[in-house]
Order: C-alpha cells, then sequence, then structure tokens
C-alpha cells in the first residue's frame, strides 16, 4: 500500500448515511440518538460503526463534537463559528446565534498547541422557565 493510499479516507455508505442523519438532526444530538434514528431506516449498521464514524467526522471538521461533563458528548451538524447554551434543568444544548467571542490565545500555553476551543453558556433554557414551571423564579447559580 502507498503512502498516498493510507492517508486517502475510505468513503463508504456507512459513513454517508452517518453523516447525512446528523445533518437533518438540528438538536444537538447524542450518538446513542443518532444510532437510534440511523437504525430506524438502516438496522444492519451497528452502533460501533456509528460510534466510530462520528468521532471520525468530527475529526474531519465535517461535524461538531460538543464534549460534556455531566453526560453525553453531543453533535452539531452547524460547523460554523458560535456558542451554544447547555440548560442546567434539562440538559438540552441549543445554538447561541451571535459568533463567539474573540478569545486571545494565552501567552503561556505549557507546551500545548491548542487548537480550537469551545464557549458553552449555562443556565435556564426557555422552556424550563415558561408559565408553570418550577424553574420559572429560580435565579441561575
Amino acid at each position: 500500500m502507498t503512502t498516498k493510499a493510507k492517508t486517502q479516507e475510505r468513503h463508504t455508505i456507512q459513513k454517508e448515511l452517518v453523516h447525512e442523519t446528523v445533518m437533518t438532526m438540528h438538536n444537538h444530538p447524542t450518538a446513542q440518538e443518532i444510532f437510534e434514528e440511523l437504525h430506524k431506516a438502516h438496522p444492519t449498521v451497528s452502533r460501533a460503526t456509528v460510534y466510530r464514524i462520528l468521532g471520525s467526522l468530527a475529526e474531519q471538521h465535517k461535524i461538531l463534537k460538543i464534549p460534556s461533563t455531566g453526560g453525553a458528548d453531543c453533535f452539531d451538524f452547524n460547523t460554523s463559528e458560535h456558542a451554544h447554551f447547555l440548560c442546567r434543568i434539562c440538559n438540552r444544548i441549543g445554538d447561541i446565534q451571535a459568533s463567539a467571542p474573540s478569545i486571545p490565545i494565552p501567552p503561556e500555553t505549557h507546551d500545548y498547541q491548542i487548537e480550537s476551543y469551545s464557549l458553552l453558556y449555562h443556565g435556564i433554557c426557555a422552556a424550563c422557565l415558561a408559565e408553570g414551571s418550577p424553574y420559572k423564579n429560580q435565579k441561575t447559580k
């Protein structure tokens, strides 16, 4: 196998199906939710394949991977520069349409090679603040 062949990415039907599924889901789904949606129409695609392909698509910057400290990582079809909002009540993630502020890279990076950053706002979403919600008058941290 030549070096060129090693660096070329394999294009598979499964990869195309996973990518198409993410592109149609505009709710920042988890890998499990993507698998479940894909599995409805294509029950032969395995969970492991979906998870592996999601990692590959994120590494290639074809989708965004939104790391989560309190639960499963989420994925976003929107790869443009933007911020996210995480509701501390329902754990849903949403887009913040304003572009993320420019954050300067600190001069002292302790030998890290910074490749990117993400901005995640925390609070309570509109649905959880709605009339009748027990969280309506609750202040954010």
